[in-house]
């Protein structure tokens, strides 16, 4: 097993193929795609030879037949199985920022986009930074992105003319590119400018599950629109005390916000991120957030992984470049964490204002 996954990975790395270029993607062992479905692996076997399932895509060295799967494959498995959408009525809107700029935000947002998506879960990502970091992260081209939100929120162009489809069919993406730049200016004359994008989603609601927004590292006018539109704020941190320090400014701007605007944020997540435990510093900021954000900290950690930025050098998830990866395994407990808060039952929302700083 583990030569087959080494040789997987050699694969991926010098870009050589199994059956086509994309078939070492998302890849997943019989045993892992079995748990993933709920069943045994002596179940999926029999599902494949009844034509349940469609067989294992296969790649034959020497003798040895070797078998995988990719997170398309498991969707597909899960329709055909008529395996029930998981959490059918769930309907969040969440949005990652932080006023510092340089926390991993883009690429931990797209990687926790992804892993909703390869759950099953209908998951929409929309960036919202001009500089298109995670529209390229993602695999395309911001120069070729016909829509943004600028000609959504300023053109008034139906919001689905602006999605795109990805390779994974339970993932969407709103690009961005360099034309989002003069959506700032441009929204200052427009009634309601604190609404727009509100109110271009709405029309979506039914459609996903999940709407993830990356946000630029600012308070701008379209960052206060993002606020506005969504329910949950997701702020990555490093565990430094400049992130510390931009944390801070960034609760006493949202409560500001309360004040003005009337609107609650109904759950706000600090998660740690690119955490080494061996280094002193990470262990002094951590004890920081503990202390003054408890209220706020997940339990779930980000680990530093080289596989962050291998991942975004080769534009994939990391999840497809390594599922077994530290930082494939520490985006799957993060969603877990956050999903599970939605299950609990008698949750109830709280203010910014009255929450302990």
């Amino acid at each position: 097993m583990v030569f087959l996954w080494n040789f997987l990975k050699t694969i991926n790395q010098t870009g050589k193929t199994m059956e086509n270029t994309d078939s070492t993607e998302g890849i997943l062992s019989a045993q892992e795609f079995a748990s993933e479905l709920n069943i045994t692996k002596k179940t999926l076997f029999q599902y494949e030879r009844e034509g349940k399932l469609p067989p294992a895509k296969r790649h034959k060295r020497g003798k040895i037949d070797y078998r995988y799967y990719s997170a398309e494959d498991l969707v597909e498995a899960r329709k055909r199985l008529n395996l029930s959408t998981p959490f059918p009525a769930l309907r969040r809107k969440q949005l990652f920022m932080n006023l510092k700029g340089g926390v991993g935000k883009s690429v931990l947002s797209y990687n926790y986009a992804y892993a909703m998506a390869k759950r099953g879960l209908q998951t929409l990502v929309i960036d919202l930074d001009a500089q298109a970091h995670l529209t390229t992260y993602a695999g395309l081209q911001p120069e070729k992105s016909k829509f943004t939100l600028y000609h959504v929120l300023f053109e008034q162009v139906p919001i689905e003319l602006a999605i795109v489809p990805t390779k994974l069919s339970t993932l969407h993406i709103i690009p961005s590119n360099l034309n989002l730049s003069p959506l700032e200016l441009s929204l200052f004359g427009m009634h309601a400018r604190e609404y727009r994008l509100q109110r271009a989603l709405a029309s979506l609601q039914e459609k996903y599950q999940i709407v993830v927004i990356d946000a630029p590292p600012n308070l701008s006018l379209l960052n206060v629109n993002a606020i506005l539109s969504v329910q949950d704020l997701i702020v990555p941190v490093m565990a430094d005390f400049f992130s510390y320090d931009g944390l801070k400014l960034l609760f006493e701007s949202l409560a500001q916000f309360e004040r003005d605007l009337q609107y609650s944020l109904e759950n706000i997540f600090v998660v740690l991120n690119n955490y080494n435990a061996a280094e002193v510093v990470c262990q002094q900021s951590r004890r920081a957030l503990e202390t003054h954000y408890l209220d706020y900290l997940l339990k779930s950690v980000i680990r530093k992984s080289t596989a962050f930025p291998k991942s975004t050098s080769v534009q994939k998830s990391v999840f497809e470049l390594d599922p077994k990866s530290k930082a494939a395994l520490d985006i799957a407990a993060l969603t877990d964490e956050i999903l599970s808060h939605f299950t609990k039952t008698g949750h109830e929302a709280q203010s910014v204002a009255g929450r302990k700083r």
